[in-house]
């Protein structure tokens, strides 16, 4: 039977993973919106608008949002 340390460093263990998880989420959820509000903003502008920049930003958030 796992010792109390055992238990509790296993769920701190889990704890961490979530808290890195969410930051990288967050990272890349960040991301996106800058893309897109530079998008948005230079196609106000009647500025060309780098598609690619946007679908990567999003493809990003996409996969680390898929993981969670």
């Amino acid at each position: 039977m796992p010792t109390v340390n055992a238990r509790r460093g296993r769920a701190e263990r889990a704890l961490q993973a979530k808290r890195d998880l969410y930051a990288h989420l967050n990272t890349t959820a960040r991301a996106y919106r800058v893309a897109a509000r530079e998008a948005v903003e230079a196609a106000e502008r009647r500025e060309s608008v780098d598609a690619a920049l946007l679908d990567t930003a999003r493809e990003a958030w996409a996969e680390q949002y898929s993981c969670k």
